[in-house]
């Protein structure tokens, strides 16, 4: 260690080191350094001024775009070879309250059966619809915040309209016996709903629970018909547009919030003189608590309902098929009679007698719902669906008459033929 320490004395006395003095040689290599490195610098000297200039640039550029904010929606336009073509809306055309016309958007919505019946007669196509004329005025500021929505099925002939807030999405089903209704519901808010029912004569104890339900002051009358209200709905309002006829059979109303939604609607019955056959139908708003400010839609889409005492019935133009063969099925109560027009041309009319439904319809009696039993039932019957799935299945078909003129057919409370006959002669067939 002693010699290396000398040695390195030794060398810092020589040059460069002595005197502070560098050797040519290093002189050189350090000149030849820097002119290699000039360069670099010079660049970095340009960059360095270049950057003020740069961040004025986008800083400015930034303020000029954040002003134009109206514009940045076109910088995001879709690529219209990506884009389909915009389908042609169905409208239907409502009378003004300001003397003018409102058209509104058409929803057409296919209700889903229960039982398959599409090989019936019915609809089976949206063509065949004629919207009558429409007398219900529409005030000219819900031309964008309503629309009309049309419900049909495929084994009756036959439809109805409804109104709802735009853009919200039907559902519809028939149930298996024969109660049916739409559901629409919210895009934005699947928890809110608009829901149409009606039971169609079909289940007598749905029907009179409902009407002790929405109707308190016949809760007692339900109770003595042997379906109790056990669990009454608090309403925060409640009222009825009349005290007589159908205005009696209606009530607007509207229920407490319950985890944070309430409901707002309208209900109707019907019933007959003798009190053995009733119908309870409603239109309800299923709404988020925090949407209790008044909102005409609501207002307007019920008015329409309690207008019409239900949905509007709307028609449907299948006379080619009607005039070739009796449909096997119609809406209940329809009278179907063939005539020549003025041409000499076979034609029909088509009427709908709710008395002679109703005095099909099974008297109502206090015995209690058979649960238990209902429920062995429909056990059984599904366990022979398997059973018998792969058998053929054979169409007896119905003797029905052709098409001629004065031959009445009547349809039921089902929907099915009752009666066929011709009115100068006596009754060619009866529940074929």
């Amino acid at each position: 260690m002693n010699n290396e320490h000398s040695e390195w004395e030794d060398k810092m006395k020589e040059k460069p080191f002595s005197n502070n003095h560098f050797t040519p040689q290093m002189i050189k290599h350090v000149e030849d350094r820097v002119r290699t490195q000039t360069p670099f610098f010079k660049r970095w000297m340009i960059y360095t001024a270049a950057l003020p200039v740069l961040a004025g640039i986008l800083f400015l550029g930034y303020h000029i775009w954040d002003r134009v904010p109206e514009q940045q929606p076109l910088t995001q336009a879709v690529n219209t070879e990506d884009v389909p073509a915009s389908e042609e809306v169905e409208v239907v055309t409502f009378p003004s309250t300001n003397g003018e016309e409102v058209q509104l958007p058409l929803q057409i919505t296919k209700a889903e059966l229960s039982l398959d019946n599409s090989d019936l007669a019915g609809n089976n196509d949206t063509e065949s619809f004629k919207l009558a004329e429409m007398s219900y005025k529409i005030p000219p500021e819900m031309k964008d915040k309503l629309q009309a929505v049309l419900v049909y099925r495929t084994d009756m002939i036959g439809g109805y309209l409804l109104l709802a807030p735009i853009g919200w999405e039907a559902s519809a089903i028939v149930g298996a016996n024969g109660s049916y209704g739409v559901t629409l519901t919210d895009p934005s808010n699947k928890e809110q709903t608009l829901v149409y029912s009606d039971t169609a004569g079909s289940c007598q104890g749905c029907a009179i629970s409902s009407i002790g339900t929405y109707f308190p002051d016949k809760a007692g009358w339900a109770d003595e018909q042997g379906f109790t209200v056990y669990d009454p709905l608090s309403f925060t309002e409640w009222s009825q547009p009349g005290t007589a006829g159908e205005d009696a059979r209606t009530a607007f109303y509207t229920t407490s919030v319950k985890e944070g939604y309430y409901h707002k609607g309208v209900a109707y019955y019907e019933k007959d003189a003798g009190g053995q056959w009733y119908l309870f139908r409603q239109l309800k708003f299923k709404l988020s608590e925090e949407q209790q400010v008044r909102d005409d839609r609501h207002d307007i889409v019920m008015d329409f309902f309690e207008a019409h005492h239900g949905p509007l019935i709307v028609s449907s133009v299948n006379a080619e098929s009607i005039n070739n063969a009796i449909p096997v099925k119609m809406d209940p109560g329809t009278i179907l009679t063939y005539r020549l027009d003025p041409e000499s041309k076979l034609t029909y009319d088509l009427k709908y007698d709710k008395s002679y439904v109703r005095s099909q319809q099974p008297q109502v009696n206090e015995e209690a719902v058979d649960i238990e039993g209902r429920a062995a039932e429909d056990a059984y019957i599904e366990s022979l669906k398997e059973s018998v799935k792969d058998l053929p299945v054979i169409d007896l078909g119905y003797d029905l008459p052709a098409p001629a003129p004065g031959i009445v057919v009547m349809y039921g409370s089902d929907g099915y033929i009752n009666r066929v006959y011709n009115e100068d002669e006596n009754a060619v067939n009866e529940n074929p």
